[in-house]
This record gives C-alpha cells, sequence and structure tokens, in this order.
C-alpha cells in the first residue's frame, strides 16, 4: 500500500483537478518564489556578479597569468614604466640643460639623439663664452644681432648627434631660422678654455712656435700699452684662480680668423697646469718683436 501511494506521485495525473492540485503544491510555490526572489536580488543588488569578483579578486595570485588579456596588461604595464622612464629622463636632462654655462657643458649633459629646448638669451650667453674665433665659426655675429634686432626668434633646439651638437633657431611658428653646428673641435676646445688642465706645454702638439719663460714674457708684456696686454693675456683671473706661477708661455706659430693660441704653463701645488686661451695676431707680433728686441732666448720646438 505504502509502495502504490508512493508511485502515484510520479503517475501522469488523469484529471485536471490532478495537475492543478500538484501544479500548485506547497513544494512548487516554495521553489518557483525562492528562484523569483533571487532573480529579482541579483537585478537589483548584483550579489552573484559582487561574489563571483570577490571570489576571483582573493583567488587572483594563485592563478597564472596566461591568455590575451594578461598578455596585454603586461604590455601596458611595461609601456607604462618605459614611459615613465622616459619622462624622468626628459625632466633631468632640460634642468641640466638649464645650468649649462657653455655648449661643451650642454653637449656633455646629452645622449646622441637626446634633444632640449632652450631660450635665446642661454644661446646669447654661452655664444659669448667662445672665443672669438670660434665663435665666428659657429656663427656671424652680425646675423646673430640682426635675429634679436628682428624679434622673430622664440627657442632654440638642440640635438646632440656623432659627437657633434647641433642648434636650431626657431621661431613661434616652429620655422627653422639658422641651423648651427657646434663641431667636435670648438667643443674640446672650449672644454681646455674652461681652467687650467693638469699637463705640460709638451702635450700640446699645436705650440710649435717660440716658447718664452714666464719672467721673459712679463717683462715683455710690462713694455706693452694696456690693450695689448689685455689681448695677450684675457684671462689674467684664471691664472690667479689656479695659486700657480707661470713657467713657461707657449705661442702657436698658426693664425686662424686673425687669432693665434697661447698656452700658459702654470706650476701649481697639484702640479703642472695649462691653461689655453687666444690673441690677436697683431699683438701677438708685436709681443714677439719685443722680446726680439730684448735679446731674450727663448726655446725653439
Amino acid at each position: 500500500m505504502t509502495y502504490s501511494i508512493a508511485m502515484a506521485g510520479w503517475v501522469e495525473p488523469d484529471t485536471i483537478f490532478e495537475w492543478i492540485k500538484r501544479a500548485f503544491s506547497l513544494l512548487n510555490l516554495g521553489t518557483v518564489l525562492l528562484l523569483s526572489f533571487l532573480v529579482i536580488s541579483e537585478f537589483r543588488f548584483d550579489w552573484a556578479e559582487k561574489l563571483l569578483g570577490g571570489y576571483l579578486v582573493t583567488t587572483n595570485g594563485k592563478r597564472p597569468e596566461s591568455g590575451a588579456v594578461w598578455i596585454k596588461g603586461r604590455e601596458t604595464r611595461t609601456a607604462l614604466k618605459k614611459l615613465d622612464r622616459i619622462v624622468t629622463d626628459r625632466l633631468s636632462s632640460q634642468h641640466g640643460a638649464r645650468g649649462a654655462e657653455s655648449f661643451a657643458e650642454l653637449a656633455a649633459g646629452l645622449v646622441p639623439g637626446q634633444w632640449v629646448m632652450l631660450s635665446p638669451d642661454h644661446f646669447r650667453k654661452m655664444y659669448l663664452k667662445l672665443p672669438a674665433s670660434l665663435s665666428r665659426e659657429v656663427m656671424d655675429p652680425l646675423l646673430l644681432i640682426g635675429l634679436y634686432t628682428e624679434n622673430k626668434w622664440d627657442r632654440v633646439y638642440y640635438e646632440k648627434k656623432s659627437g657633434e651638437l647641433f642648434a636650431y633657431l626657431l621661431d613661434n611658428g616652429n620655422r627653422v631660422l639658422k641651423q648651427v653646428a657646434v663641431g667636435k673641435a670648438i667643443l674640446s676646445h672650449v672644454d681646455e678654455a674652461a681652467g687650467p688642465v693638469p699637463g705640460g706645454l709638451g702635450d700640446y702638439p699645436a705650440f710649435t712656435g717660440m716658447i718664452p719663460g714666464g719672467t721673459r714674457f712679463l717683462r715683455a708684456l710690462e713694455t706693452l700699452p694696456g690693450e695689448v696686454r689685455r689681448e695677450l693675456m684675457p684671462r689674467p683671473l684664471s691664472i690667479l684662480k689656479s695659486g700657480g706661477r707661470i713657467l713657461r708661455v707657449g705661442i702657436s706659430d698658426e693664425a686662424k680668423s686673425g687669432y693665434v693660441a697661447l698656452g700658459f704653463e702654470l706650476g701649481t701645488e697639484r702640479g703642472t697646469r695649462v691653461l689655453t686661451s687666444e690673441a690677436r695676431t697683431w699683438a701677438v707680433r708685436r709681443l714677439t718683436g719685443v722680446l726680439a728686441a730684448m735679446g731674450e732666448p727663448v726655446e725653439e720646438r
């Protein structure tokens, strides 16, 4: 009998009343209500997505990084790190470039392919620190005066390539007014002219002319007018700052653009140093004439 009643629940009902009775049974109603509550609450509170998201977050570290999404994420993070480095390097180079006092110092702070943008005034100050003969090789001073007079010059774009420094003088529309190249020889000379460097005159093949001793050079200098003395020793404070005395003076036998290179060999507490400078050809001729008239012996190399 028990078996017959149990099996009756699995048999298709014979009447419509039996269908209704089974359809609205407590079990079916409870199931429908429960499912409806879950669906409505999900639409209202998104609890299923939050529950699944929380689970994924807690287990994220244990899952391997694979698939297109992970690869894309790694590429994005790598790109952002590289971009941060580029921005940091650019800001650092800009900061260092603004403090550069010479073309050589500016070039030393840039790596090949790197660029920096500075003001026309900065260019002018670095240009004026060049010896007159070298400044003319970089740019005609009359052209520089013209650029300032026309008032079209807005900024300077610098780039280092193949050991040389290139400057592009731009207007406010990014049009190039003038392209300037500061070559390796000029940059090297500026480094030497910045202050006394270790070594002696024997390290400079350029000084192949007469080499008077320091005392003889100063005696001859005393007999010359003030403007000549200033041409022959344009940087006396650099010699004073070195704390040394002049041992010998090298005079080049080659003139370039109306200037002759001079080398002052200095004896200091840190050893022998050399300070290079330039003097106008006419002033050097006055000096050598005085030395010859004095009959003072000089070294010949």
